[in-house]
């Protein structure tokens, strides 16, 4: 037992034994990320047609599918439903509502949030810092 700080420790290693344990991390390392160029590619907008004429799809993108788009075969689309919502929310945002103010209006309103639930003054707040970082799209 006593080889296996060798696994452990560089400095015990010969320099042969550490130039063997560099290969293998980086063929380790290459193997990876050549698995992993096809899974990382985010295709451009496009306008080619879908189920829905005249819609244009978003980047295929990992993680949350923004508030006003939707998944689609092709990637992400705009949905026209949850657009309303957001217009209706900045309306609402420009006449100086605060985002508690709005989420409860929204719950009056009977508009279900994204996860088919009340809306959260958190919820709010979020749709308009990111329409106010990005602008408004539509």
């Amino acid at each position: 037992m006593e080889n296996w700080r060798k696994y452990l420790d560089p400095e015990d290693m010969t320099p042969a034994e550490r130039m063997k344990c560099v290969i293998e991390l980086l063929a380790t390392a290459a193997m990876r990320m050549a698995l992993d160029e096809g899974k990382e590619e985010i295709k451009s907008p496009t306008s080619t047609p879908s189920s829905q004429p005249g819609v244009t799809h978003a980047p295929i993108a990992k993680g949350r599918v923004p508030f006003g788009q939707e998944i689609d075969g092709m990637g992400r689309i705009f949905n026209e439903t949850e657009l309303r919502w957001i217009r209706r929310i900045q309306e609402l945002a420009t006449q100086g509502w605060s985002s508690e103010k709005i989420a409860k209006q929204l719950n009056l309103e009977d508009h279900e949030s994204k996860r088919a639930g009340k809306w959260s003054r958190t919820a709010v707040w979020r749709i308009l810092k990111k329409f106010k970082e990005n602008g408004v799209t539509k």
